[in-house]
């Protein structure tokens, strides 16, 4: 081969070179009424500990990272100061030889890359090869050859000093390779299928590493060939190589006259991670065998988002995808579908609550054969029940108190991991005290495929709190509420709510802080939806009777069988908000407007532990909804009117009333009900192995309907009056069986007259 051209003289030779900035990924809410309220220590002392950490972390605005090398590198490209292949060549100079980049490009080093960057460089060179001059061939040859190369910039075998083959020497001198200090440990997966495992035999080590990595793929394979029902049908070739800086990478290159799949694996990392690295990067294998291409920008943010949900689904307890989750909470109000070498990753909580939410991963392969022939974000937009599930993506977001609902080994983190904070912040999280009577104005902005969070903490001086909206939602814009009365948060849905009011001079509505979530569900970038509401803290509510009727219960289950485990889990909760009004002649209440939100989940799984893949059943019930309406009365006769009864007294003892908990007469379906059973069988290739039946599938049954009955509720209680009459409280807790075990349910009653 000819001696290899420096890059930095291939580059001088090619560039004018400008200042640059940093680059921005994504679009922000642009018109914020919550724009920079400030909140002081003293201002937050009246509120109990757990609003008054909601309003410490409010309004925080988040930093920046400084720009690095490849920030500038790509905002020269985008803005013209330099072609794609200057880019690719300043791009391996930022990575390998950041000392040397050419003035105006130096930058910060990013907290972690990937493989992405690598991939990048790789695909553009694929497709370019054949038009490139023979210089920048030379230049960019020894860095996407594989490492036991002679010619290889990963070498080990290398006589050269790397470092001085990147610095500002006219000539790169040809490598040199001592020969022989590369071996291979020949992984067998069944059916034919085989992946070489090649390192360098100088430290002993590094055989370790390839056992790890070998334990890997004998893990990951079968489950990801069961998730696709296709899988690479030439040999892998995994390299243990020191691709610093990045963890590792994967193309498909000809390698013995074969298109095959290499994989880079860092020599640098534990054990765990080593697992990791290789399980991620065999994933982008299987994506590469669809077949994908490593090109545009949302089709390599959902292969990188997916690669790294596939850590999670092989090696569940070491939790390496967590390193990504401060990017992801700090950057809600961001669009979702964004390539920034960083982000991508960060992301992985989608597909980490779609297969959760559905119960199987068969929304992975869905997503990934589609993305084939269509742009990520048709691809979304596609996925049945988008609208829903993006709403319930923003809710798990939330992810404090009463909204913790993803799932992992052991825990899904919470409060802070590694120093960052596991909920949403910086734009996506703002809040405000209310503490004078007016009507405020409230407005935001919102990009496509973002959400954002606005906490409303209310002053003692406060009486009655109004939140009043200009107009409905929709599908691709809904709203959300978490309400704290009490010591007690409880869920709402807002989309098509106009009025909701408050009376915090009674007890059960004295409300200390709403958290309003809104949420952007359309998928187009240009997408910038104005959100405007009030929040009128003026007057005083009117003497009348009202309160709640509320229940709620849950229970954990599991059980071993065989090779298979099984969960099951229940919970449901319901509150009515009500004013009522008394029928003197029949002693009876009478319901005159009601709020009622309610939601319930059960999961049933069975997971069978089998080396020859994933196998699972699920069945995952959702039903969830909020809706009020008022019923015209007679305050004479209210008995004429055509309002339901909420409780009459009981005539064999009239300190008591007999509660009716039912919601009544809705006039419209109110109850999104999800519903979905989703399937992988896989028989096992080795004779005497369980399995739950022959064959092999994957399949996902989903349903979404409307409803206005709960899927279960208790049955009716009694509840007393008070000697002052101003008052009737009652509880109970009644019995939900489950096989034999028994679960309690417990029913709350409580009106005043104030």
């Amino acid at each position: 081969m000819k001696r290899l051209i420096g890059l930095v003289m291939v580059l001088c030779s090619m560039l004018v070179l400008a200042g640059c900035g940093g680059g921005t990924a994504g679009g922000g809410a642009s018109e914020d009424s919550y724009e920079d309220v400030k909140i002081s220590s003293k201002d937050i002392a009246q509120f109990d500990e757990e609003v008054q950490e909601l309003l410490k972390n409010a309004n925080q605005k988040t930093e920046p990272s400084p720009p690095t090398s490849f920030d500038k590198i790509d905002e020269a490209y985008s803005s013209g100061d330099i072609t794609e292949k200057d880019k690719v060549l300043l791009t391996l100079l930022a990575a390998h030889d950041k000392e040397n980049l050419p003035s105006g490009y130096e930058g910060e080093d990013p907290e972690e890359l990937e493989d992405g960057i690598m991939m990048e460089i790789e695909q553009w060179a694929d497709d370019n090869w054949d038009t490139l001059d023979q210089e920048t061939k030379d230049a960019i040859l020894p860095f996407i050859i594989e490492p036991d190369h002679p010619e290889s910039f990963f070498n080990y075998d290398n006589k050269q000093n790397k470092n001085q083959m990147l610095k500002s020497l006219e000539i790169i001198p040809s490598v040199e390779a001592s020969g022989g200090h590369w071996t291979m440990m020949q992984s067998y997966i069944g059916n034919g299928k085989t992946v070489r495992i090649i390192f360098h035999t100088s430290k002993p080590e590094f055989e370790q590493k390839a056992y790890w990595i070998n334990e890997s793929v004998h893990k990951a394979w079968p489950m990801f060939e069961g998730m696709f029902d296709k899988y690479p049908d030439e040999t892998v070739y995994i390299y243990i190589t020191d691709p610093s800086p990045f963890l590792g990478r994967a193309w498909m290159r000809n390698i013995d006259n074969k298109l095959r799949c290499k994989v880079y694996v860092s020599d640098k990392q534990d054990k765990k991670l080593t697992q990791a690295i290789a399980s991620h990067e065999l994933f982008h294998c299987f994506q590469y065998y669809i077949p994908l291409k490593y090109k545009k920008p949302g089709e390599k943010w959902m292969m990188e988002a997916t690669a790294t949900w596939s850590e999670h689904l092989v090696w569940p307890d070491y939790n390496t995808e967590w390193n990504y989750l401060g990017k992801f909470f700090d950057s809600l109000d961001l669009d979702m579908v964004t390539w920034n070498r960083q982000r991508e990753y960060a992301t992985y909580p989608w597909y980490k609550f779609l297969t959760q939410m559905t119960g199987g991963t068969y929304i992975i392969k869905q997503h990934l054969a589609e993305l084939k022939n269509s742009k990520a974000r048709d691809v979304l937009e596609s996925t049945d029940y988008y609208p829903m599930l993006w709403s319930e993506f923003a809710l798990w977001n939330w992810n404090q108190d009463p909204e913790q609902r993803y799932s992992d080994t052991p825990a899904f983190p919470t409060g802070t991991y590694k120093g960052h904070k596991m909920y949403p912040v910086g734009d996506a999280y703002k809040g405000k005290i209310y503490d004078t009577k007016k009507e405020h104005p409230e407005s935001l902005s919102m990009g496509s495929l973002s959400m954002v969070y606005r906490l409303m903490a209310f002053d003692d001086s406060i009486d009655k709190v109004t939140i009043k909206f200009e107009k409905d939602g929709d599908d691709m814009h809904k709203r959300q509420a978490l309400i704290k009365i009490g010591d007690i948060w409880h869920w709402e849905e807002w989309t098509e709510v106009e009025e909701r009011k408050f009376c915090r001079t009674r007890d059960n509505e004295k409300v200390q802080a709403i958290v309003l979530i809104a949420s952007d569900a359309v998928t187009d970038e240009q997408e910038n939806y104005k959100l405007k509401y009030k929040v009128d803290t003026r007057g005083k509510c009117n003497p009348e009777w009202r309160g709640s009727t509320t229940w709620q219960f849950s229970f954990f289950d599991t059980w071993q069988v065989l090779y298979s485990q099984t969960i099951y889990s229940k919970s449901a909760s319901m509150m009515s908000h009500d004013t009522l009004v008394y029928d003197e002649d029949e002693d009876e209440f009478v319901i005159k407007d009601q709020f009622v939100s309610y939601r319930y989940r059960e999961e049933h799984s069975t997971v069978f532990d089998q080396d020859c893949g994933m196998q699972y059943e699920s069945i995952i019930k959702l039903q969830t909804g909020s809706d009020g309406r008022s019923f015209e009365i007679d305050e004479q006769h209210p008995a004429e009117s055509d309002a339901p009864t909420r409780m009459e007294v009981n005539w064999d003892d009239p300190f008591y009333y007999d509660v009716d908990v039912d919601v009544h007469d809705f006039e419209r379906d109110w109850l999104s009900f999800w519903d979905t059973k989703s399937s992988m069988r896989k028989a096992c290739e080795l004779e005497g192995l369980f399995t739950p039946g022959p064959g092999s599938y994957a399949k996902t049954e989903t349903d979404l309907t409307r409803s206005d009955r709960f899927m279960t509720e208790p049955n009716d209680i009694k509840a007393k009056i008070n000697l002052e009459g101003d008052k009737i409280y009652g509880q109970e807790i009644q019995t939900w069986s489950h096989g034999d075990k028994e679960y309690p349910v417990i029913v709350t009653v409580d009106y005043r007259y104030q």
